[in-house]
């Protein structure tokens, strides 16, 4: 050590000795004093200065000694006062290193801590102070209510993030970044800060991203926690996103999800297996959050539109997701896969459709995967199901009994996807509609009849079985759509195997009963409608009536708790209607009423209400047909003076109920 360097220590002990023994009887006079000497100093002998300040840091590090300094804000002012770009570096940095000491949990300073983070922010500029400078950044937001502030600044953001993805943060300090760079996002998250809207620090965040330092688990689980919350914010979903950054976002969670099954230890540091495990299932969650937020872009459909130009994105989703041996990445490639426009891209390249239909059908077949996955599984093929030109393929590969073998889970959420997985394949497919009425060749036969059976006995008292039989309802009108025709049949064996299922019919009237959804009402009014008025309906149908259930149904439905001026909402509300019953015209159906003519002056006309509409049709087929006249007979002969036997309150019953369907004919 040169003669002035020993000087400048010396007289800088002596400063620091002179503080310490003022500071020890606690005089604020003297702590001024000690600190205007400080200050002195500075000016006249840099060397001896930053000796000075070194020894105040290193013992700013004990607590013993970092309380005199953080609870008189003359030091902060002091320090706040230097200029990282003028100042001598390694004065910088010692200041760095003793604001971050002393700003930890410092809430009687708050404001002047403030003051100060701006000048750290400003010190992150300076390549020779980036280290010291994220430890003091780290001191001072860490579990402090100064994070607030900290959180707001955009350009603290951006340059951490830069920093990291340039690899100009030392891997000795880097930990701490990304955990300081995770607390400044919780805390804006948390405070609405639109710091979070830079397009610049997304692609940054990917590029940290992408950097190899997977098997590091503490890193990364700190690092996709940030990026879950940054990735995943309301204003990044509306900017716009290229095949590049989707790619590499991608890739880089499939290579994180790769770390969380590496059983090797955290960076080589000895961890229990406690913490591992829990290193392990943070980072499964945060990828699962990632590839979710990827769904949420489509929203917008960006995602949807970049994955439908770019091959790789739709391969990618296809192979490395949902046919990666992971349970969770196979269900986040379902979630991905099943968004419509995206699916409808997939469904034109063949290889894709086949390898995706195989992934799905894996999944469903598997009943160790649990209730999300399938039923994420449920709605990819139901996707793929939507172009008409896919039935084909999808009815050959054998999906029926595919959707049997959710239909039969015992999760009714997981059997009402497969009943909407059957519906979309019935709609408007003759070759579905007649498998399902083939009549059971083998036990393991799957068919209308085998459906609406299980349907038939699920637990009334559950929250889900209402929904899954009200599904049943719809796949049944679908198949009567199909097959159905109002009027003679030139091909009756389809109409006669439809008649003859059992269930059939009380399914669909009970959810045109109970349903309190309008459109499903709507849906099964309709197919009781196009029911009646086919000619092969007769003896098969009224024995489905044997206990009145389609008269109480229509009773029900005549309450004025049913308005009388809307038809309920939704695509399958449509109208059979024909105002008069006569041997040579016959209902057609139609999916919108033509509009009706209005007068140049004068009120509006309501429109007319489909629902009650198609069930007049049902009641003037009722009455029109010998066999459904049965109940109208046995309702004149209970209420005939010579039928003693039946009590007071059911003869009333039945006379109010063939009063009130003889006034909704009227």
């Amino acid at each position: 050590m040169s003669g002035c360097d020993e000087e400048a220590r010396v007289d800088g002990l002596i400063i620091l000795n002179d503080y310490f023994r003022i500071a020890g009887v606690d005089d604020e006079d003297g702590l001024i004093g000690a600190c205007a000497a400080l200050k002195q100093l500075r000016q006249e002998n840099q060397g001896a200065y930053l000796h000075a300040l070194k020894q105040i840091a290193d013992a700013s590090r004990e607590e013993l000694w970092r309380d005199p300094f953080s609870e008189h804000g003359i030091f902060l002012q002091e320090l706040h006062a230097l200029d990282p770009q003028k100042d001598n570096p390694d004065i910088s940095a010692q200041a760095l290193r003793l604001i971050g000491n002393c700003c930890i949990d410092n809430d009687e300073n708050r404001e002047l801590v403030k003051l100060v983070l701006r000048s750290v922010i400003e010190a992150l500029e300076q390549s020779a102070l980036v280290d010291i400078t994220i430890g003091a950044l780290y001191n001072i937001v860490f579990d402090n209510d100064n994070l607030a502030y900290a959180a707001a600044s955009l350009r603290l953001h951006e340059r951490l993030i830069s920093l990291l993805a340039e690899k100009k943060i030392s891997k000795d300090i880097d930990c701490e970044a990304i955990e300081l760079l995770r607390n400044l996002l919780e805390k804006a998250v948390e405070a609405d800060i639109s710091a979070l809207d830079s397009r610049k620090a997304r692609d940054g965040m990917i590029s940290v991203m992408s950097m190899d330092r997977f098997g590091d688990k503490l890193f990364t689980s700190d690092l996709l926690t940030a990026a879950t919350i940054y990735l995943g914010s309301k204003a990044l979903r509306n900017q716009e996103w290229n095949p590049e950054l989707i790619i590499s976002l991608m890739t880089a969670l499939l290579n994180a999800y790769d770390c969380a099954d590496d059983e090797g230890p955290a960076d080589g540091r000895e961890v229990d297996y406690e913490s591992e495990q829990e290193l392990r299932d943070s980072i499964r969650e945060s990828c699962e959050k990632l590839i979710i937020s990827l769904i949420r872009f489509s929203t917008t459909d960006q995602f949807s539109k970049i994955a439908e130009q770019d091959e790789r994105i739709r391969g990618m989703l296809v192979t490395d997701f949902l046919n990666s041996k992971k349970e969770a990445l196979k269900r986040c490639g379902c979630f991905l896969l099943g968004n419509t426009a995206l699916a409808d891209e997939v469904t034109i390249h063949m290889a894709q459709k086949t390898t995706a239909l195989k992934g799905a059908r894996e999944i469903i077949r598997n009943k160790s995967y649990d209730r999300e996955t399938r039923h994420a599984a449920a709605g990819l093929l139901r996707h793929l199901a939507r172009p008409a030109e896919n039935r084909d393929l999808l009815l050959a590969s054998g999906i029926i009994t595919d959707c049997q073998r959710l239909i039969d889970d015992d999760d009714l959420q997981v059997a009402f996807a497969g009943l909407r997985v059957m519906r979309q394949m019935a709609q408007n497919h003759l070759p579905t509609c007649q498998r399902l009425l083939a009549p059971s060749s083998t036990i393991d036969w799957v068919n209308l009849a085998t459906v609406t059976e299980r349907c038939s006995r699920f637990d009334v008292e559950s929250p889900f079985a209402t929904n899954a039989v009200a599904e049943c309802a719809r796949l049944v009108v679908a198949v009567a759509r199909c097959i159905v025709k109002p009027g003679p049949c030139e091909d009756a064996s389809d109409v006669q195997q439809f008649f003859e299922t059992g269930h059939l019919l009380n399914t669909v009237i009970g959810s045109a009963r109970y349903s309190e959804i309008p459109f499903i009402k709507s849906d099964c009014w309709f197919g009781l409608a196009l029911i009646a008025s086919c000619e092969k309906s007769g003896e098969v149908m009224s024995q489905a009536f044997a206990a009145n259930q389609l008269i109480e149904a229509i009773e029900k439905f005549s309450t004025p708790a049913v308005s009388d001026t809307g038809g309920g909402t939704g695509s399958t509300n449509e109208l059979l209607l024909l105002p008069e019953v006569t041997e040579e015209r016959q209902p057609v159906p139609s999916q919108v009423l033509p509009a009706q003519a209005h007068p140049a002056q004068g009120p509006s006309q309501p429109p007319p209400n489909k629902d009650r509409e198609n069930v007049l049709f049902l009641i003037q087929h009722v009455l029109k047909s010998k066999v459904w006249m049965r109940p109208f007979v046995v309702l004149d002969y209970a209420n005939s003076p010579q039928r003693v036997d039946i009590d007071e309150g059911k003869r009333t019953r039945l006379t109010d109920t063939r009063n009130t369907l003889l006034n909704l004919v009227e």
